[in-house]
């Protein structure tokens, strides 16, 4: 009987530690120098270290870019998204066309959740000029490009 009562408090403080290690990995900013401007909502921001954190401590949906020198915030509603795999490592992803950087896409490590932003009327516009513009097939295309970064 003891031996079982044992292993189940075993049992419950790895659980336990684990969901901590997981909660405090997650509320942990992400730190990330991005070398381009690049577009946040309806906010230019331009090249730099940011940090991306929640907003609010138990709200995961709205976070906060802010550059290292505090003069450049933007906030942002994002919802979940889910990856096959788990993170190798901290990344924001960007949708790019020409010469245009969109954030959609922020990764923690050591999770198969992300956070995904809306795609932002700012974009919508850029893909619509260049499709009417585009004397090359692939002037409108998109592409993703990531930039690492570490957890803080």
């Amino acid at each position: 009987m003891k031996k079982q009562t044992l292993s189940a408090i075993i049992l419950i403080g790895l659980i336990l530690g684990a969901a901590f290690a997981a909660q405090a990995q997650t509320t942990r900013p992400l730190v990330v120098n991005v070398p381009f401007d690049f577009v946040v909502g309806k906010k230019t921001l331009p090249a730099g270290r940011y940090t991306v954190k929640r907003f609010i401590s138990n709200n995961d949906k709205l976070l906060l870019v802010q550059s290292a020198d505090g003069r450049t915030v933007q906030s942002i509603q994002t919802s979940e998204i889910e990856a096959s795999a788990a993170a190798d490592v901290a990344q924001l992803k960007f949708h790019r066309y020409g010469d245009k950087y969109f954030l959609f896409q922020i990764w923690t490590p050591g999770t198969q959740v992300g956070r995904e932003l809306p795609k932002s009327q700012l974009e919508e516009i850029t893909i619509r000029e260049l499709a009417h513009g585009a004397a090359q097939p692939d002037a409108t295309r998109q592409q993703t490009i990531s930039v690492n970064g570490r957890l803080e």
